[in-house]
Parts: structure tokens; sequence; C-alpha cells
């Protein structure tokens, strides 16, 4: 490659280059990230989102999962493999019992029994602040990088939120509803959005249920009755996060 051929390749393409690999890290198809962006700015033209906010989306998106270089050691040290325990997120609401439950079963998978017991009890008897701290380095890891890359506020604040949810269980606790930055809780749907929609298409064809939305991690006024124009190769339904 020619000097001039590097030095025309900017920053947002060199990020979602670098968003493949993050795909692959959270056990999910290539362009899952770029995607999930498509479906939130697309989301923020409709709610008619500020220009400035709307163009922080596809950064947010395509740093938000960066900062697992910080999370990864704890979160492999209470669920064993983290790139199935990502995966398989996805799946469950993880608040509540369900989101005990999931936590649960996946302590310690791949090691023998005792130790998948005591990684349990352990999770139980610290309410999980080992993980918590993980996912607040996670954010505040996320966040400074996305500084050194020169991006402001619009960027680097919401990046911090990445873990909170709508109903203020997430990480940091007490954070939820609009004290969350409206770019932040449009990807938060649409990263959920692009699973479900990919994965229902396939569970169609073999007439299994759809996995559970996390209902309660995002805003129920972000939630259209009906699916935004086609943004990927196929249309986005969006009916299918719930609406309470």
């Amino acid at each position: 490659m020619q000097g001039s051929e590097r030095e025309g390749i900017s920053l947002a393409e060199l990020l979602a280059a670098f968003s493949l690999a993050i795909d692959l890290g959270l056990g999910q198809p290539m362009e899952h990230v770029l995607r999930s962006w498509r479906i939130a700015a697309r989301l923020g033209e409709r709610i008619d989102l500020a220009d400035e906010e709307r163009a922080s989306i596809y950064y947010i998106a395509v740093l938000a999962w960066v900062g697992c270089v910080a999370d990864t050691p704890e979160v492999a040290k209470w669920f064993g493999d983290d790139i199935m325990f990502r995966a398989d997120s996805y799946e469950v609401e993880l608040a509540g019992l369900p989101g005990l439950a999931f936590m649960l079963t996946h302590a310690g998978v791949g090691g023998p029994g005792l130790h998948r017991f005591r990684l349990g009890a352990t999770l139980l008897a610290t309410g999980g602040k080992g993980i918590e701290r993980g996912l607040l380095s996670h954010c505040l890891t996320t966040s400074r990088m996305a500084e050194r890359l020169g991006m402001g506020p619009q960027v680097c604040g919401p990046l911090q939120q990445f873990f909170t949810r709508w109903d203020g269980k997430g990480v940091p606790g007490g954070v939820g509803r609009e004290d969350i930055a409206s770019s932040m809780r449009l990807f938060h749907l649409a990263d959920v959005v692009e699973v479900i929609h990919r994965t229902t298409v396939s569970m169609r064809r073999s007439k299994s249920p759809a996995p559970a939305a996390a209902a309660t991690s995002t805003p129920p006024s972000l939630t259209p009755s009906a699916p935004p124009r086609p943004m990927c190769s196929t249309p986005v339904r969006m009916s299918r996060i719930g609406t309470t």
C-alpha cells in the first residue's frame, strides 16, 4: 500500500474495520455492530434527534464494546468462556431472577462441578460486585479511548452509560430513564433488535420461539409500532422489543 493510500484512511473507516473483530468477540456474525448503528441512526431520524447527537451514534456504536479488554479478565474469571457468555446474554432479561439464573448457570462454565458451585456461591454472597467493577472499568476505558481519539462530550459522555438500563438496574446503579443520553438509549435498543431480528428469521424457519427481549432495558418511547424503512438487506421488525 502506498503512503498516500494509508493517509487516506479516515478514523471512521478504521473503527469500522475494527468493529468486525468486536463482532467476533461478542459471539455475533460480522457487521453486527455496523448493522446496530444503522438501526439506531434510522431510529434517530424517526424521533427527530438533533443532528449532533445523531452523528455521535456511529462512534458510540463502534467504540462501545472496545472496553471489553478491561472487563474480560473479570468475566472470564466468573463465567469461563467470555465470548459464549456475551453471546448468550442477548437471549435473556439480565435483571431480577432471570438475570440471576443466567449468571448462576454460566458460572465457571467449562470447570469441574465443585469449582462451579463455589463460584456460584461467591457470586450470590458478594452480589456480583466484582462483575460490577469490571463493567465500570469497561466504560471508563472506552470513554478515555474516545477522548484520546479526539471525540467530544457527545460521544465520551454516553459511552460511560453503556451498561445502564432504562429501569435503573444497570451499572452504575440508579442511572436510568431520561438520565441516559438519547444516543445511548437508541444504541441499547438497536444492539438488541439486530440480534433478535436476525435470530427470529432463522427461528421462523424452524418454527422455534424467539429469544426473550430485554424489555425493561430499553425505553418504550423509542419503540415504534411499525418497522422503519429497510436499512440492511431486510427490514427490522422493531415490534419484537417489548412495550411495557
